[in-house]
């Protein structure tokens, strides 16, 4: 009788092992093709390693010989802060993010001119060479009013048609003016940039949706509005209303997406506890980080859906997001709340830029301060911050 009952257990209990040995063995490829590098919470603190499951491929972007013009008339004379200004930027040359070299002949530069990740071995004061551009914090413009913030941050969006010169984001540029929006044109593969994305306002969501939700949607979304390929389009976003699942095809870009906002909520330490609940339960510094991990998804998903195999194979470019005073009316904590997730992001690849009247509010978290002044840039300071050791 006993040894019946040995051989029923048996039965019951050896399936159970056969699928949690599986899941473990499938969760060790995973880990086997994710990208690692460790990031420091804390300068007295052990570093900590992160994982993503779609390799991060660092983001930059150049302004070269600038300027924004406005026509001088009657209603701007009476009514303009700055009456007879006709540049609200002049001459600008600029580089932000993460770029070996800034130079002007660097219009469809390779993975090659990205710098290595910093090794241990490097000095912990983040001395920068005269000719490389690798913020590793927060950039800020900081200035009076109307000398030229947001009007810079609206030429790195592409809403502002600009005179001579032109930009040039991540794999591609536009040199040539293509309208006074769009994204700059690119080349498909690990060279496609992310589209740089301006935030001016605290989010505003409703609970339609829970937090990861969300996310995902508004990848959905920037998809949808994409000039990617309509018929690929049509197998991301579905021929329904919703938009929430893959059609024909087998086409996986869905999945992509989800597993790209599962990386982008882990380096802006969204919990898993606050992914499932609705915006309106979250703090204020969780609901500006909901915030940035939409702006996040719209930037790259665009680039995703047009490349997913590219984006598999090679990685994928991190986000430009572009602050137009975004905290200046919060308390310095919220700054502090959402300092970890927003280093996280930039030393993975991502460019993070904010036009703000408080610099003090991104004390610790800002590598850069630019001050503009008449649409000119009057100085261009780096601040060192403590160097992660990085593994990837």
């Amino acid at each position: 009788m006993a040894l019946i009952v040995v051989i029923i257990l048996i039965a019951i209990l050896l399936p159970s092992f056969q699928i949690s040995a599986s899941s473990t063995n499938g969760t060790h490829r995973r880990h086997n093709s994710v990208a690692t590098f460790a990031v420091v919470n804390d300068p007295d603190e052990t570093p900590t390693k992160i994982f993503v499951a779609l390799r991060p491929r660092p983001s930059y972007i150049v302004v070269e010989n600038a300027s924004v013009k406005y026509p001088i008339t009657l209603m701007s004379k009476l009514f303009s802060s700055v009456p007879k200004r006709e540049y609200a930027l002049r001459d600008i040359n600029l580089s932000f993010g993460h770029k070996a070299e800034p130079s002007s002949s660097s219009s469809s530069s390779s993975s090659s001119s990205l710098p290595s990740p910093r090794s241990s071995t490097q000095s912990s004061s983040c001395i920068q060479t005269t000719n490389a551009v690798n913020d590793d914090g927060v950039v800020l413009l900081v200035g009076r009013s109307a000398s030229g913030k947001s009007s810079l941050l609206r030429l790195l969006a592409g809403m502002e048609r600009h005179v001579g010169g032109g930009r040039v984001v991540g794999g591609g540029g536009d040199r040539h003016h293509r309208g006074s929006a769009g994204a700059p044109g690119a080349t498909v593969g690990a060279g496609v940039p992310s589209r740089p994305i301006l935030l001016d306002r605290k989010p505003d969501f409703d609970d339609a949706l829970t937090v990861a939700e969300r996310i995902v949607r508004a990848g959905i979304d920037a998809v949808r509005v994409s000039g990617v390929d309509t018929g690929r389009k049509r197998r991301i976003i579905d021929g329904g209303e919703d938009g929430d699942r893959t059609t024909a095809g087998g086409d996986s870009t869905l999945p992509l997406l989800q597993t790209l906002a599962d990386d982008v909520t882990l380096l802006l330490t969204l919990t898993s506890e606050q992914l499932h609940s609705s915006p309106s339960e979250l703090r204020p510094s969780s609901q500006y980080l909901v915030g940035i991990a939409c702006a996040c998804m719209t930037s790259m998903a665009p680039c995703v859906a047009e490349d997913p195999n590219g984006a598999r194979r090679d990685g994928v470019r991190y986000p430009i997001i572009l602050l137009d005073e975004l905290f200046d009316a919060e308390h310095p904590s919220i700054v502090e709340n959402c300092s970890t997730g927003i280093l996280n992001l930039i030393r993975a690849g991502g460019v993070v830029i904010s036009a703000t009247h408080r610099p003090g509010h991104f004390r610790g978290i800002a590598s850069r301060t630019i001050t503009l002044s008449g649409g000119k840039v009057l100085t261009d300071e780096r601040i060192s911050l403590p160097c992660p050791t990085n593994d990837v």
